[in-house]
């Protein structure tokens, strides 16, 4: 017997709005590192029921924003000077392969894609906006993962992304007043990737990814 046709049903946005707005909200810096999430509160504050702000809360623990504890609550993650770590490693090893495949793959009209992603951090550094900042910091770097061309590397960053941008904000929080230097290195790692020159390119980036990693390492751990 053949299998009746099935109309597709309407997607709800309620879900998707409710942890769009408190994804936003942790990489904001509206809530405080370590701050406990009442699912009360939060529902009145969004004007909806307990059910989406759950599902929202799991989400966003499987995005390793928020920690959820059975007995003693939910809480915006405080990452740690091991969480840092392992964060950081792993981004070494995803980025040093996406940069490889873009210097081998990538076409000259797509790395001017990067040139102006570049020119957008320039102008985001000169505005002293954190947020904005941090935004443009990911953009360029997803589009890094874009150009290497190769879908499971991305999906992987993907899953990463959320907890980048929040050490990202500590990153750039920890080097005020002065920021220039994340710049300059995306200007290096541009210029090794335009002259297909995959050893330096990778050699910078891996300075760069290091170099982040000690400050937001300084940030979870001041003492």
């Amino acid at each position: 017997m053949a299998m009746a046709s099935l109309q597709p049903l309407k997607k709800t946005l309620l879900s998707e709005n409710v942890v769009g707005s408190m994804r936003a909200a942790i990489l904001e810096g509206a809530f405080e590192l370590g701050q406990r999430l009442v699912e009360t509160e939060l529902a009145e504050q969004l004007g909806v029921s307990r059910g989406p702000i759950r599902e929202a809360l799991r989400l966003l623990a499987a995005e390793g924003l928020v920690v959820i504890n059975v007995h003693r609550g939910t809480f915006v993650v405080e990452p740690g000077v091991e969480d840092v770590e392992e964060i950081y490693s792993l981004r070494e090893a995803l980025e040093l392969l996406a940069v490889q495949r873009v210097v081998k793959l990538a076409e000259d009209v797509e790395i001017e894609e990067l040139v102006e992603g570049v020119r957008r951090f320039q102008a985001a550094s000169g505005s002293g906006q954190t947020e904005q900042v941090v935004v443009v910091n990911m953009e360029f770097h997803s589009r890094l993962f874009k150009l290497a061309r190769h879908s499971r590397l991305f999906q992987i960053w993907t899953t990463l992304e959320s907890q980048l941008h929040l050490c990202n904000s500590m990153e750039l929080e920890r080097r005020r007043p002065s920021s220039a230097r994340p710049f300059d290195d995306h200007l290096k790692i541009l210029g090794a990737i335009q002259r297909r020159d995959a050893e330096e390119a990778c050699r910078l980036m891996s300075r760069h990814i290091q170099d982040a990693a000690q400050v937001v390492r300084e940030a979870a751990d001041p003492s």
